[in-house]
C-alpha cells in the first residue's frame, strides 16, 4: 500500500527550511542538511515531503547500490552481490529515500556477510546495507543527537569520502556512497559532536509558527489532508510539480552561474572574518550561492545569493563557548553580512512568507535583498513561477514523429543533403575501395584485396603454384564510417503573442518541437534549447543527450512578454559555432519555431526585421541547415518567417503543414541522402 505524504508545497512558512532543502536536492555535493527544532515544527514532514519532489535517476537494473551508468566504481561489484554476471541493463527509479533507525546495528548500516548464503551454499556474498541503499539519494536521520557514536563515526566516514569500505568477516568490499545527509534534531535533547555538526553542509534553526493567521492554516490544511487526502494532494500537485520543475532545471544548468572575483573574495572574508575553522565553509557557501542562482535562472551569481547561502551554512560552524546564546551568533553573522556584502538585516521573527505569494508585489520584494529571513527569495521567484502561464502541446502535431532529415531534403538548395555517416579510421565497414597513390595509415580489406589478385590472375593467365601473386593495384582499403554526431538546437518562440489566439501557436509550437523530438531520439541527437520572451533569449537547455529531459524542459516552457526573435538567433548561432569548435565531426540542425512577431532589437535604435534579415544573411554563410515553422495560426500571406528562412537558404514549412498526413505525404517522397 503507498504511504501517502503531505505535499511539500503545503507546509505554512519554514522557508529556510524549505530552501536548505531544495538547494541540497539541485547540488548533493553540498553535505545536507541539520534541522534544528522542537518536536512538532513539521522537520520530519518536510523531509519526507522533499523526496516526492526529486526527478527519477537512471541506474544498473540489477545493481543494489542504484550505481550510475557513467560511474565505472558504481558498476564494481555487482556481480559479488547479486552473484551472477550483471546485465548491464539501465532503467529510472526515483530517488533512494532511506532512513536511519537509532536502534539499527553496525552490519545494517554499512552491510556484512550475507549469513544465508553461507550457512546454505558455503559462499562469501555480501549483503548491502542503508549506505548502499542510500547511493545517490537521502539518508534521513531523525533524532540524529541521539544516534550512538560508532555509527556517527561510519557516517563521518562515508560522508566524508563518497565511499564505504567493508574489512570484516572474511569481505573486503568497496561501493560507492555518495548521498544527501538529512538530519533532524530538538537541542534540548542533547548536541552533536563539533566533527559530525560540521559534516553537515547547511543548518536550519526552526520554530513554531506564532502569526495567528499562520497557525490557523496549519491546523486547517492538517486537517483537509487528514479528512481527504487524495483531494488534498491534488490540489497542491500542480504548485509541487512548480517546485519539481524548477529543481530539475537547476541541476541541469548547476554550472551555468559564473561568479566574479570580488564576490569570491568577498566568500573568504567573510569566513576569516567570523573566524571559522577550516575551508569548508567557504567552499559550501560557494555551492550554496550557485544553487541558488540556478534555482533563480541567473546566469551568474550576486551578492543576495551569497547572503542566502551564509545564513545557512555560517551557523552551525560559529566557534561558541557554553554562555553564547543563538541569538547572539546570529547578530555576529548579522553583522559580518553587512560589513562584507552589504547586506541588510535579517527580520528577527520567524519567516512568514507562505508559498501562495500574491504575484503583484514578487517584483518588489525581489529587489529588496535581506528584507526578510532566509529564503523568501526563492519562494518569492517560485511563487512568480506557479503564477506563469504554461501551454500544453498540441497532441496532434506531437503525434506526428516528424524526422528532421527528410524536412531538410525538401530545401531546393541541398545544404541539408550532406549525409548521416562520415568517413573516418574508425566505425562501421561499408565497403571496400582501391588505394589511392598518396593513401596513408588505412586498414586493408584483406578478402577483397585477395578476390581482385585472383580476379587479375586469371584473367592474365598468369596464376602460380602455391599462391596468388598481390601487387599494389590489387591493394583494397576498408572504406569505415561512423553516426554523425547530430546537434538539434531548438528556437522556440515564447513571447506573448505565442500564448494569444487561445494559446494555439504556443501548443503548435511545442508539439512540432514534441514531434522532432520523438524521431531524433532513433538517431540519437542531441538537443538543445533556446527560448525568447521578453527582452532577451535564454538557453534553456544547454546540449544534452538525455532527450527526456529536453521534453521536460520544453514542456514547462512558460510563454509571455516581447519578441527578442534576433538575440535567440543570435545566440543559437554562438551555440553552434562554440560546439563546432569542440567537435568538428558535429553536424547542427537548427529548427526555429515562431509567429514572426518581432519586435525587440539587439542593437539599440535599430529596425527589429530589418536587424533580423541582416543577422540571417551572415548565418546563411556557415551553411548552417535550418528549418523554419512558422507557428502562425491565421494565413498572413508571404509571412515574416518565410522571408527570413529564405534568406537563410533554410527549409520552410507552415504549422498547418505539420498533421499527420500532411507530414506523412511531404517525406514519404524524399529518401535518406548519404
Amino acid at each position: 500500500m503507498r504511504r501517502l505524504l503531505y505535499p511539500f508545497s503545503a507546509i505554512v512558512e519554514q522557508n529556510a527550511l524549505k530552501t536548505a532543502l531544495i538547494i541540497n536536492a539541485v547540488d548533493p555535493s553540498i553535505g545536507g542538511v541539520l534541522i534544528q527544532g522542537h518536536k512538532g515544527t513539521g522537520k520530519s514532514t518536510a523531509v519526507r515531503a522533499l523526496a516526492q519532489l526529486l526527478p527519477d535517476i537512471e541506474v544498473v537494473e540489477d545493481s543494489p547500490f542504484n550505481s550510475d551508468p557513467q560511474d565505472p566504481l558504481s558498476r564494481h561489484g555487482v556481480e559479488f552481490v547479486s552473484g551472477g554476471q550483471s546485465t548491464g541493463q539501465t532503467v529510472m527509479r526515483p530517488m533512494p529515500f532511506v532512513e536511519l533507525p537509532l536502534n539499527a546495528t553496525e552490519d545494517r548500516l554499512v552491510g556484512s556477510l550475507h549469513i544465508e548464503k553461507a550457512l546454505q551454499a558455503g559462499e562469501r556474498r555480501f549483503e548491502p546495507g542503508l549506505l548502499a541503499a542510500a547511493n545517490r539519494g537521502i539518508l534521513y536521520v531523525d533524532e540524529v543527537n541521539l544516534l550512538p557514536d560508532h555509527l556517527v563515526d561510519m557516517l563521518l566516514d562515508s560522508a566524508a569520502s563518497g565511499i564505504n569500505i567493508i574489512e570484516r568477516e572474511g569481505i573486503s568490499f568497496v561501493h560507492p556512497a555518495r548521498f544527501i545527509l538529512i538530519g533532524t534534531m530538538n537541542p534540548e535533547e542533547g548536541e552533536l559532536r563539533p566533527q559530525f555538526l560540521d559534516r553537515f553542509g547547511l543548518c536550519v534553526a526552526i520554530r513554531s509558527v506564532v502569526d495567528l493567521d499562520a497557525r490557523k492554516a496549519i491546523v486547517q490544511r492538517h486537517m483537509a489532508f487528514e479528512n481527504n487526502p487524495g483531494r488534498f494532494l491534488d490540489e497542491w500537485a500542480q504548485a509541487d510539480e512548480t517546485i519539481s520543475n524548477q529543481i530539475a532545471y537547476a541541476r541541469n544548468h548547476l554550472d551555468s552561474p559564473s561568479i566574479s572575483d570580488n564576490l569570491m573574495t568577498a566568500i573568504v572574508r567573510l569566513t576569516r572574518d567570523l573566524q571559522l575553522q577550516g575551508h569548508r565553509a567557504d567552499i559550501t557557501i560557494y555551492k550554496a550561492a550557485r544553487a541558488h542562482a540556478a534555482l533563480l535562472e541567473k546566469s551568474k551569481i550576486e551578492n543576495p545569493d551569497v547572503v542566502e547561502a551564509a545564513r545557512l551554512a555560517l551557523p552551525h560552524r560559529m566557534m561558541r563557548s557554553a554562555l553564547d546564546r543563538p541569538e547572539v551568533l546570529r547578530e555576529k553573522i548579522e553583522e559580518a553580512l553587512h560589513d562584507v556584502l552589504g547586506a541588510d538585516p535579517a527580520v528577527k521573527k520567524n519567516d512568514s512568507d507562505p508559498l501562495e505569494i500574491d504575484p503583484e508585489d514578487m517584483a518588489e520584494r525581489m529587489q529588496v535583498p535581506g528584507d526578510a529571513a532566509a529564503g523568501s527569495l526563492l519562494f518569492s521567484f517560485l511563487g512568480k513561477k506557479h503564477a506563469e502561464v504554461v501551454v500544453e502541446a498540441d497532441t496532434v502535431i506531437a503525434a506526428s514523429a516528424i524526422d528532421v532529415e527528410n524536412l531538410l531534403a525538401k530545401n531546393s538548395k541541398g545544404k541539408g543533403k550532406s549525409g548521416p555517416a562520415i568517413s573516418g579510421r574508425t566505425g562501421r565497414h561499408l565497403r571496400a575501395e582501391p588505394v589511392a597513390p598518396g593513401d596513408r595509415d588505412y586498414h586493408i580489406a584483406v578478402g577483397a584485396t585477395l578476390r581482385q589478385a585472383a580476379v587479375r590472375s586469371a584473367r592474365e593467365e598468369a596464376g602460380h603454384k602455391g599462391g596468388v601473386p598481390v601487387t599494389h593495384d590489387d591493394l583494397r582499403k576498408k572504406r569505415l564510417v561512423k553516426p554523425r554526431d547530430n546537434l538539434i538546437v531548438f528556437v522556440v518562440d515564447a513571447s506573448g503573442s505565442m500564448s494569444s489566439q487561445a494559446q494555439k501557436p504556443m501548443k503548435a509550437a511545442k508539439g512540432a518541437v514534441l514531434a522532432i523530438l520523438h524521431k531524433a531520439r532513433q538517431i540519437r541527437s542531441k538537443a538543445a534549447l533556446i527560448a525568447f520572451g521578453g527582452q532577451t533569449s535564454t538557453l534553456v537547455l544547454a546540449p544534452t543527450s538525455s532527450l527526456a529531459i529536453a521534453r521536460s524542459a520544453l514542456e514547462t516552457l512558460p510563454a509571455g512578454g516581447a519578441t527578442p526573435f534576433a538575440d535567440s538567433l543570435l545566440r543559437a548561432w554562438q551555440l553552434i559555432r562554440s560546439e563546432r569548435l569542440k567537435n568538428p565531426r558535429l553536424r547542427p540542425i537548427l529548427v526555429i519555431i515562431s509567429d514572426g512577431e518581432a519586435n525587440i532589437t539587439v542593437t539599440p535604435g535599430a529596425e527589429p526585421l530589418e536587424e533580423l534579415q541582416s543577422l540571417a544573411r551572415k548565418i546563411a554563410l556557415d551553411r548552417i541547415p535550418a528549418i523554419f515553422i512558422d507557428a502562425a495560426v491565421q494565413d498572413k500571406g508571404e509571412s515574416e518567417m518565410k522571408r527570413i528562412a529564405g534568406i537563410m537558404e533554410a527549409s520552410f514549412l507552415a504549422v498547418g503543414d505539420l498533421t499527420p498526413d500532411s507530414v506523412l505525404q511531404a517525406v514519404v517522397s524524399h529518401e535518406l541522402h548519404e
